[in-house]
This record gives structure tokens, sequence and C-alpha cells, in this order.
């Protein structure tokens, strides 16, 4: 009678592949020799990545034999080679730093631009205020009316608009061609 999951040991076989992953700098194959003038290392890579296959040490089936209750004439073990090649590291560090360094020179020669820009004094155009009807009247006399002005003799009020047509004659000037602007007289 046969039993269901019992491993039979003397009827088993085994198969393992083994590879050792062997790291190679291109420093150390320009130390050797086999890179240089001739051949780069990209040709060198290329030309030598395949997997060698090496002689398996005997005490490795007795090993897996141990370990596994399998006799040794009924494992199989290849073992084999992988050369793993490590580039040099281009220096990426200075190019960035530099790249950083300008980067912040610009950043701050735009804000000194901005700061200057906006302190710098802007020329200012002074307009003279239109002068009103109701600030006219309110530098002469208070609460004279125009009726009190007689053509034969000349009144108080008379004089002090006399007055101050003499002393500002340019914002009567101004006054003036207000009112004739206003009713569309030029």
């Amino acid at each position: 009678m046969k039993e269901w999951g019992v491993i039979n040991n003397a009827n088993s076989s085994l198969g393992i592949t083994l590879t050792r992953v062997q790291e190679i700098s291109e420093e150390q194959l320009e130390r050797e020799g086999l890179i240089g003038e001739e051949i780069s290392f990209e040709e060198y890579v290329m030309n030598n990545s395949a997997k060698t296959r090496l002689d398996t040490p005997e005490e490795l089936y007795q090993l897996f034999s141990d370990a596994s209750g399998i006799p040794a004439s009924n494992i199989s073990i290849t073992t084999y080679i992988q050369p793993n090649y490590i580039a040099r590291e281009e220096s990426q560090g200075s190019l960035s730093l530099i790249l950083e360094i300008v980067l912040a020179a610009l950043i701050i020669a735009l804000l000194l631009f901005v700061v200057f820009r906006s302190v710098k004094p802007e020329e200012v155009i002074e307009t003279e205020p239109e002068l009103s009807v109701e600030r006219l009247l309110a530098t002469t006399r208070e609460n004279q009316s125009l009726e009190d002005i007689e053509f034969g003799e000349k009144s108080e009020t008379r004089k002090l608009i006399e007055k101050y047509i003499d002393e500002n004659a340019e914002a009567v000037a101004a006054l003036l061609r207000n009112w004739l602007s206003d009713d569309g007289w030029q």
C-alpha cells in the first residue's frame, strides 16, 4: 500500500543551479591593464558579460545530500559565475552644486531688481487743480453778494476781486478757461 504525501528519498532526485555574482569595477580593470587605449570599458563589458560554468566541488554534493536526505548520486549541481561590472561614477555632485548656486544667484538678482525698481523715485507731474466757483467766492469776503457791486464807484467786494486777480492771474485765467470750455465756447 502506498501512502500519499510521503517523500521517497531513495527514488527522488534533486537539481540545483548556483550562480555566484562577481562584482568588477572599472578602476579594477584599469589597474589590471584589461582596459585602456585599445579597448574601452563598454567594449570589455559587452565581450565579457556572459555566465561562465565552473567545476562543482564534490563536497557540495555531500552537503545537499545530508540536508535533503536524497542520495548524492541523485543530485545534480551546476555552478556559474556571473560578472557584474560597475562603471566609474561621474561626479554629478559638483555639476548640481554649480547649477544650484547659479539658480540662487539668479533668484537673488531678480529680487534685488524688483526691490530697487520699486524704491526708485518716480517722476511726479503735478497738475494744478481746477478752481471751482465756490472756492473762488470763498476766498472773498464771506456772505457778500454780487448785488452790492456798484458800477460807478468801487465797492469793497470789487476791490477784493481786483486784488485777487492781480495776485492770482493764472488761477483766474484757468477758471475762465474752465467756464468757457464747460459752456462750449472753444
